[in-house]
């Protein structure tokens, strides 16, 4: 996975955060099907999760070919404008938890 800046709007309902999880030694998509991503957002330099996102596993999104979809709501982006982080963390149907290591950058602008 290789996420540049994400950028967000306070209170926004509609902001999706689309990840394609791959193999860093082979580049093949990981299958997610039967899986749980999970996104956790906290305040750049905290350690406090803000809240946590389950990805979305309906249609149109491709699970096997390692897509994972985020949907914030405005209760998740009711934030103070600046700089935050998030991890993607992967349980598969077996129990084995996964967690991607590049960190996600996030900046939240108030809104006009």
């Amino acid at each position: 996975m290789n996420c540049d800046m994400i950028y967000l709007v306070k209170d926004d309902n509609g902001s999706q955060l689309e990840c394609r999880i791959t193999r860093e030694d082979t580049d093949a998509a990981v299958d997610l099907t039967g899986a749980t991503a999970l996104l956790k957002f906290r305040k750049k330099r905290t350690t406090t999760i803000l809240f946590t996102l389950t990805n979305i596993t309906i249609a149109p999104v491709d699970l096997p070919d390692g897509q994972a979809l985020f949907q914030f709501s405005a209760a998740n982006l009711d934030l103070a404008a600046g700089f935050y982080e998030g991890e993607v963390q992967v349980t598969f149907a077996n129990s084995n938890v996964e967690t991607i290591y590049e960190i996600i950058d996030f900046q939240v602008r108030d809104d006009f």
